[in-house]
């Protein structure tokens, strides 16, 4: 009785909350298109059991009652209809991390684990591939509604496909994004920076900024933060200073006058802008002197995961891929 009560309350919280709603996984991609696509599962010809493990933070809502998902195709891409697929899916909310998912497929699961769409066969519609993004065309009403509340842990949707069809069918996802460098203000004295790296991926990246040009065995320092509204002069020279001070690191260069600084970049961090520059100081001669200025957008994965069998629907055990995430429509 206790147990039907708490289930009650919980359908009865999350409804007030997410009535008559559809929410996107990952938050915010209702009308982005992923930067990839994937097959898995409706795009392969063999058995398969495929889970999508989503960490809280990529679920926009407090509260869903999933009455309904949906998929869409990749963008610009069209695929034919497919019949006779006999798919089953589940969902579950499970302190299972995306960054340390199990390869077996029960551990991934939570206590709340249910079979929300019961194994059936199902005639997938054509995917137009007219826009981009595409509507969320393929769609599975639920045999039973799913309450998820987000403060109670992370998200799994599991498919698993017990007749398999050949043919393509693709399915939008964000897998990686690339880091973005856009100089905001030219070189000047001589000194200049590159960047390498920044693409965040499971738990921290390097991103390296290097310095070349400036004064042997000379003083230089990174200047981290936002862009100023217009470059302001160093005070000694003519070089500027395009980036307003948020964090400041100060180096010793080397005998040929440049610097290297790692800079640790944890993965929730993708997606995140900011400016630098160095600015380089002759102590002997007081020059100053200062480097472009770049906007560095931080690349990587979302955290998010797929845990795969794509020949079995029954092994327990599948492989891990990290950052692949099917984006979904859920509607309540």
């Amino acid at each position: 009785m206790r147990t039907a009560l708490m289930a009650a309350a919980v359908l009865a919280v999350a409804a007030s909350l997410s009535a008559q709603t559809k929410n996107y996984i990952p938050d915010g991609y209702a009308t982005v298109e992923g930067s990839s696509s994937t097959s898995w599962p409706f795009g392969l010809s063999t058995p398969n059991q495929i889970q999508y493990l989503y960490n809280s933070t990529l679920v926009g809502s407090p509260a869903i009652v999933a009455n309904q998902i949906a998929f869409r195709g990749q963008g610009g891409s069209a695929t034919p209809a497919k019949a006779g697929v006999v798919v089953e899916i589940a969902m579950t909310t499970t302190a299972a991390e995306p960054a340390t998912a199990s390869t077996t497929f029960a551990t991934n699961r939570g206590q709340d684990y249910t079979v929300v769409f019961t194994a059936k066969t199902v005639n997938l519609p054509a995917q137009p591939g007219t826009a981009t993004p595409q509507p969320f065309v393929t769609a599975f009403k639920l045999d039973k509604p799913f309450p998820y509340i987000k403060a109670n842990g992370n998200y799994l949707v599991e498919f698993t496909t017990t007749t398999a069809v050949a043919g393509a069918y693709s399915h939008d996802c964000e897998f990686l994004k690339a880091v973005v460098n856009t100089e905001k203000l030219a070189a000047c004295g001589g000194v200049s920076q590159a960047v390498s790296g920044g693409t965040s991926t499971i738990t921290t990246s390097l991103a390296t900024f290097t310095l070349s040009g400036g004064p042997a065995s000379g003083v230089g320092v990174f200047v981290i933060g936002s862009d100023l509204p217009a470059p302001v002069p160093l005070p000694v020279g003519s070089c500027k200073l395009a980036v307003l001070p948020i964090l400041l690191l100060p180096q010793v260069l080397n005998a040929a006058g440049g610097a290297a600084l790692p800079i640790q970049i944890p993965f929730p961090l993708r997606g995140t802008k900011f400016s630098h520059q160095w600015v380089t100081i002759d102590p002997v001669n007081n020059v100053w002197a200062s480097s472009n200025a770049i906007e560095t957008e931080i690349g990587g994965y979302l955290n998010a995961t797929r845990i795969y069998n794509n020949t079995s629907a029954t092994s327990p055990t599948g492989t891990v891929q990290f950052g692949v995430a099917v984006v979904f429509e859920l509607t309540t």
